[in-house]
């Protein structure tokens, strides 16, 4: 008789953090939190150690104004536990107190979908792996990642240099797939994982080229030249670069059977420029500064600029009216003070988000002392209380 194998956790944390546990999911109350859950998640991440309170205050709490950060890791300690016993039971206690702090109880079976894919990843490694296991590992890779680490934190620092490591891992993988199914003229599925994998980086001029070849290989020449004038746009408007070699005598190859016909770029330049109006940093939504940073982040892997991201969180002093417009007028002393190549979004009522780029790894202290200094020549220091934290990004 086979045994039946124990209840389990089974923890997603590629694209959406999911937590599932006998077919029941984390609750709304959870959902709602993105602090709780993120806090969550940094246990699960270090389930084989204790976290000191020090650590989570430090992680979580730094840029807050509260003014008892203690009672505020207790609380959210309380409110984690009450939503996990929904899930859970109470017949076993996940977080458990340790002396100075918590560990997540490592006696709680759980099935985490980043563990699978690093196992994969390195059964991958295996030069002499037979070609169908090969192929059918890879689908599993490709099946298995549904997003970038914690998709929906992107924003927390903790979890940025994972979100990178797992991000190359997969498009490493993601193309290794690409030339094994070119290689056997398989250009539906080649296409598939293409479609997919540019989902997820839309800058990777490698697979590109592969869906450009998934293209012409079943027989559609022209989705191929308008992927590429697609493409040569973004790579244009996005890291100022022309297409890649490949890319470009893919091209030319299909020009040369007729298929295409040459356009200008004169239209193309002068609506890029167009936007291009005003002073000082670029102001944008959180979508749009979060696309930036993952073009940036790529971008800062090919050159010598050390990449950072800024967090400042701004408070009035008080709940006066003169206190409450100083926050507005914060924002046009931020934007002003910055260079152009700056990129700044307001990502809450009191808190921007800065990415800055520079050559020295001082570089963002003296571009946050210029803000500080125009700041206090406005008089808005009088007004309100400012708080800052600098995150070197590592691609």
């Amino acid at each position: 008789m086979l045994r039946r194998e124990p209840p389990y956790m089974q923890v997603n944390m590629l694209g959406a953090f999911r937590l599932c546990y006998q077919e029941q999911e984390l609750g709304s109350q959870a959902s709602r939190s993105q602090k709780l859950r993120s806090v969550l998640a940094y246990f699960m991440i270090h389930r084989n150690r204790v976290v000191s309170r020090e650590e989570l205050i430090e992680r979580f709490w730094s840029g807050d104004r509260s003014g008892n950060p203690n009672s505020a890791l207790k609380t959210l300690i309380f409110r984690l536990r009450e939503t996990l016993v929904k899930l859970l039971g109470d017949e076993v206690q996940p977080l458990l107190s340790r002396q100075g702090g918590y560990q997540w109880n490592e006696a709680l079976p759980c099935k985490f979908d980043i563990d699978e894919f690093e196992l994969l990843c390195r059964t991958l490694e295996d030069a002499d792996l037979p070609m169908l296991v090969r192929l059918e590992q890879l689908e599993k890779v490709f099946q298995l990642y549904q997003g970038d680490f914690l998709d929906e934190l992107s924003f927390d620092l903790w979890s940025v240099s994972l979100r990178s490591r797992y991000h190359n891992m997969y498009l490493d993988r993601m193309k290794e797939y690409a030339t094994l199914l070119e290689s056997r003229r398989e250009f539906s599925p080649l296409f598939r994982i293409c479609h997919r994998a540019l989902e997820i980086d839309q800058l990777d001029e490698v697979l590109h080229a592969h869906y450009m070849r998934a293209m012409i290989g079943s027989g559609n020449e022209q989705g191929a030249v308008e992927h590429y004038r697609h493409t040569a746009e973004l790579l244009l408007s996005t890291l100022g670069v022309a297409p890649s070699a490949e890319l470009q005598m893919l091209h030319g190859e299909l020009a040369g059977s007729g298929v295409d016909s040459e356009i200008g770029p004169e239209a193309l330049e002068r609506d890029l420029r167009e936007s291009m109006r005003g002073r000082g940093a670029f102001l944008c939504s959180y979508r749009v500064f979060r696309e930036t940073f993952q073009i940036e982040a790529r971008r800062s892997n090919r050159s010598q600029h050390l990449l950072h991201l800024v967090l400042l969180h701004v408070t009035p002093l008080t709940n006066s009216e003169a206190d409450r417009r100083a926050m507005d007028s914060f924002q046009e002393v931020l934007v002003n003070s910055l260079r152009s190549g700056d990129v700044v979004s307001r990502f809450q009522t009191n808190q921007y988000l800065v990415l800055v780029q520079t050559m020295q790894v001082e570089g963002p202290e003296i571009a946050i002392s210029r803000v500080m200094e125009d700041v206090q020549k406005a008089g808005l220091n009088k007004r309100l209380e400012i708080r800052t934290k600098i995150q070197p990004i590592v691609g």
